[in-house]
């Protein structure tokens, strides 16, 4: 399947959320990662190559935006949707960083999986025109 050519890194300090990515993802055959926090992600980015991240606001260590702004800078290429249980400054000052786009906690797995496809350039309708 085509999924399993794209890597997706999950950044999040709750557990119960990167679970929650893992097995939806990889039950869509994507390839995923995780990490806990800012310093992790950036080591991680500079292991491997992600598609896609989907990068907490509030995060220890190192927070959401001061981590977007270094990966646009080491790997600009990854698409980086923000997550945030409330949105605040934080969120609005990352998407004019460069962020791909922004979710707000709780969201709908529909949600999520749509992001995924507009960040990798997938549209439903030429797939429903395809089958």
């Amino acid at each position: 399947m085509v999924n399993e050519n794209i890597n997706i890194l999950i950044v999040d300090d709750e557990e119960t959320i990167r679970n929650m990515f893992v097995d939806i993802l990889q039950d869509r055959n994507y390839r995923v990662d995780t990490a806990i926090n800012g310093k992790e992600t950036i080591e991680k980015i500079i292991e491997k190559e992600f598609d896609i991240a989907f990068l907490d606001v509030h995060m220890p260590i190192m927070n959401g935006l001061e981590t977007l702004k270094i990966i646009k800078k080491i790997a600009p290429r990854i698409k980086v949707i923000m997550m945030d249980s409330f949105p605040d400054s934080l969120t609005q000052e990352a998407e004019k960083e460069g962020a791909f786009a922004s979710i707000h906690k709780p969201f709908e797995i529909k949600t999520m999986l749509e992001i995924i496809d507009k960040a990798l350039g997938i549209n439903k309708e030429d797939i429903k025109d395809n089958v």
